[in-house]
């Protein structure tokens, strides 16, 4: 009988199980054998990128944090002010979520966070989000929140961090960049004028350079 195996029927697909970035992320660097590596982390790659940090400290060499928008605990006048305006700015994104026009979805959010995307990266970053359209109308199940997020504790992340912010990001953006560079004790900035959210597309050649040189002087400095 189909789905039975060692005396066991099963009726139907096994039932989908929570999950953890962190823990996921874990299991990939183990079943590789890389033991302390530069973890690049771009808009959410980022807050997934400190939870890990913070978690393990002893595998993380260090932290490239590109455009990362992430939920600030107690934020101030300027910082709400600034999210209140990403939200509007983002209505019409969600209005296309709610009557299920995901097409328009990507379009709207792209529209906001890739203005200087030019029209071949602006095509693969639709072929992305068509691939991954829970990031816009949620999972089957969700992921499991961090036992301490990242961005929480920013204080007790020992690894040094190079802050990335494009000058077409937006202003919240900004703002977290702010947040990451102030709370983090080892973190360096550099902006990137001609960048948006994605500078590794709208400025490869800075993103690249500001990267590879901070890897090579994390990796140096931990030999």
């Amino acid at each position: 009988m189909r789905g039975e195996q060692h005396g066991v029927q099963h009726d139907g697909p096994a039932p989908k199980q929570p999950w953890s970035h962190t823990d996921d992320l874990l299991t990939v660097l183990d079943a590789l054998d890389v033991e302390c590596p530069v973890l690049v982390g771009s808009s959410d790659g980022g807050r997934k990128a400190l939870d890990f940090a913070l978690a393990h400290p002893d595998r993380v060499a260090g932290l490239v944090l590109a455009g990362c928008a992430l939920l600030l605990p107690d934020p101030d006048t300027g910082e709400q002010a600034a999210f209140d305006a990403l939200r509007a700015a983002l209505a019409p994104r969600t209005a296309a979520v709610e009557r299920g026009d995901t097409d328009a979805a990507v379009r709207h959010d792209l529209d906001v966070w890739a203005p200087r995307a030019a029209p071949a990266h602006r095509a693969l970053l639709e072929r992305l989000y068509a691939d991954s359209l829970g990031f816009l109308t949620g999972w089957d199940v969700e992921p499991l929140p961090a036992a301490e997020p990242g961005i929480e504790h920013l204080d007790r992340i020992t690894a040094p961090a190079l802050v990335l912010i494009g000058g077409h990001d937006t202003a919240f953006t900004h703002r977290c960049a702010d947040r990451l560079t102030r709370g983090l004790p080892d973190a360096r900035r550099i902006d990137l004028p001609d960048a948006d959210h994605f500078p590794n597309l709208s400025a490869p050649d800075d993103f690249h350079r500001a990267v590879t040189a901070f890897a090579a002087g994390t990796v140096f400095a931990g030999g």
